[in-house]
């Protein structure tokens, strides 16, 4: 229903956030057009929860940031939670600029800061880092703590499938992810 919707607003169904904020308020008009009000109680509710599930996992990810600076550069809690929200913030702003008029001063390697941190994260990161964490606890960690991790220290007795996981983490998800990477840029 989203595809042929997404096409009648002139949104291309793979762009984004545009499917979120332009087509879904007309999916739910036309899908409640005999009660309106419905429909915008729906949006409305649609739109809190997105809203919690934005701010949750925005949390999480600050979480990571700032208890790096605490632990590495021994610093306060709250002076670590500033530095990381002063960055993100700087950083969000030249990304959230370079879309806008101003954009084409706010380029690398030919594309807007916004696209090159979407391409280096999304495109570089994800992968290489599915890679490297499958190399390494297939690997390298040993089998031990990594039966230990899957049982949750032994509390878990049903255990048959540690062995195939074990197999699949070590030769087919590294081979899996590698042609993915290959193939998001374009070498395979």
């Amino acid at each position: 229903m989203i595809f042929p919707a997404a096409f009648s607003v002139g949104v291309n169904p793979d762009s984004g956030p545009s499917l979120i904020f332009i087509t879904l308020p007309n999916v739910f008009q036309q899908a409640f057009s005999a009660i309106p009000t419905v429909g915008y109680i729906i949006s409305l509710l649609f739109y809190a929860l997105l809203s919690m599930a934005a701010l949750t996992s925005l949390i999480s990810l600050h979480e990571v940031s700032t208890a790096f600076f605490q632990e590495e550069f021994r610093l306060p809690r709250r002076s670590a939670a500033l530095i990381v929200t002063a960055s993100c913030i700087v950083m969000g702003a030249f990304c959230s600029l370079s879309l806008g008029p101003s954009g084409q001063y706010l380029q690398l390697f030919g594309k807007s800061l916004f696209d090159l941190f979407d391409f280096v994260t999304g495109q570089l990161f994800l992968p290489m880092v599915g890679f490297l964490t499958c190399i390494l606890i297939g690997w390298f960690v040993p089998h031990k703590l990594v039966r230990d991790e899957f049982t949750n220290c032994g509390t878990l007795h049903n255990i048959h499938f540690f062995h195939l996981y074990l197999f699949l983490v070590k030769y087919i998800c590294p081979l899996c992810i590698l042609w993915i990477f290959l193939h998001q840029l374009g070498l395979i």
